[in-house]
């Protein structure tokens, strides 16, 4: 990123949608950022048998890479310019593991029902604007005994972000976020809340951010 700090808006508009040159600057920031979730979430999916897997979210694909190897993996990205970059990035991974990048839409994924054994995301639910169709798209293409996983930060540390945050972010609950689980049928929820290393925010304020990993039969 450069010295000056950019506008929030624009900074919440891509990170929801990332676009053109600010747009791949904004990748680059969120592959920093996300770093400490997606090395819990690894631990979570601890990946055998190359399982069918779809990623939603993937940004330029950098942080997906390693997963990529290790399952029959899809990608799913609201971004068309994300979905360019992880192709030019992610190439060896396509080429040779068979990775597949889609440019979509959570809340009407182009895939068959009961299609993947494992589905996970990390730091997107903030931008479901129908959060039940969400789920409930999540429930049609996830096999019978496959497992979800979302991955996220608590309500407080989004609050502590406001600075971006405030700008076009709905931010719920675990509770809530546990709630709309139940009511997309899931019964088997459980989630892990892990302390990250402390951050500083452009303001110079130090603050404490948090993983959470919910885990979804």
């Amino acid at each position: 990123m450069s010295q000056q700090s950019p506008d929030p808006k624009e900074m919440a508009r891509n990170l929801r949608k990332p676009e053109g040159d600010f747009g791949k600057k904004v990748g680059e920031f969120m592959n920093k950022g996300n770093a400490n979730t997606y090395a819990k979430m690894k631990k979570h999916l601890a990946l055998q048998k190359q399982p069918v897997l779809l990623e939603i979210g993937f940004g330029n694909g950098v942080t997906s890479k390693e997963i990529m190897q290790q399952s029959k993996y899809s990608g799913l990205d609201y971004s068309a310019d994300m979905v360019q970059q992880a192709e030019i990035l992610c190439a060896e991974e396509i080429k040779n593991h068979g990775a597949k990048l889609f440019c979509g839409d959570i809340h009407q994924m182009p895939f068959e029902d009961h299609s993947f054994d494992v589905i996970f995301t990390i730091n997107t639910i903030y931008f479901w604007d129908k959060p039940e169709v969400a789920i409930s798209e999540l429930r049609r293409v996830l096999k019978e005994n496959g497992k979800l996983f979302i991955g996220m930060r608590t309500k407080e540390d989004m609050d502590a972000l406001s600075n971006i945050t405030q700008n076009g972010f709905t931010i719920r609950p675990l509770a809530e976020v546990e709630n709309l689980l139940r009511k997309g049928g899931f019964t088997n929820i459980q989630y892990t809340v892990y302390a990250d290393p402390v951050v500083q925010r452009p303001d110079g304020k130090v603050i404490q951010l948090h993983s959470v990993i919910f885990e979804v039969g």
